[in-house]
């Protein structure tokens, strides 16, 4: 009568060279097999679960507390969330971006300062992962553009922004706003009016170039 080969017998183990042992010879076998499926199992839901909590925790709580927190700890914030999941964080970057572009105004010398060197070594870490980023680097702009110091690096992202959306309209308002921040209004409204002449209906998004008193709101 046929008996039940005992656990592990029959059961083989392969090496390398095409050689095979019963897992019954090769004892730890079956725990290195079940340890590394935890191991794995456990990355998995650390990378793609516990990491992107933990970054948008952070976000939050960057973007969420201003007028009850420092601009230096939003700052650490928001910097603690990009670091800890950084294949996400460009989305998350132009979002804060554009919230300390719109608050400049109320920022002393001193945190703007900080910001300045957030924004520039975020920005080039975060085009390091994608380097056709448009809203990163339209966010950027809207910082840098703030401040005579940083305002050279505007027109080689404003270059790059044309390159990979020339069609857009944000792309045409940033090329119009930037000739009135240098001095050149005439050519800021060239550059709107020809945008208007190709797409119909787009006067609003160029109000500040052709409104009134607009370009003493964007000079630095």
């Amino acid at each position: 009568m046929d008996r039940e080969a005992p656990p592990g017998v029959g059961h083989t183990a392969h090496v390398s060279g095409g050689l095979s042992f019963p897992l019954s010879v090769v004892p730890w076998g079956r725990w290195v097999v079940a340890t590394t499926v935890v191991l794995l199992v456990g990355l998995s839901l650390y990378y793609l679960t516990y990491q992107p909590y933990s970054a948008a925790k952070s976000f939050i709580a960057a973007f969420g507390s201003q007028g009850t927190t420092t601009v230096a700890e939003r700052l650490t914030l928001a910097e603690r969330s990009f670091d800890t999941f950084r294949p996400l964080a460009n989305f998350p970057r132009a979002i804060f971006f554009n919230q300390l572009a719109y608050q400049w105004d109320d920022m002393s010398e001193e945190e703007r300062s900080q910001v300045l060197s957030l924004v520039t070594r975020e920005l080039s870490e975060g085009l390091e992962v994608e380097p056709q980023s448009f809203p990163l680097m339209v966010s950027a702009v809207l910082v840098l553009r703030q401040d005579p110091a940083t305002l050279p690096m505007v027109e080689p992202l404003l270059e790059r922004i044309l390159e990979i959306a020339p069609e857009r309209v944000q792309t045409h308002v940033l090329l119009a706003e930037q000739e009135l921040i240098e001095g050149n209004p005439e050519e800021a409204l060239r550059i709107a009016e020809e945008y208007q002449s190709r797409v119909p209906g787009t006067e609003w998004f160029f109000r500040e170039v052709s409104g009134p008193g607009q370009l003493s709101r964007l000079t630095p």
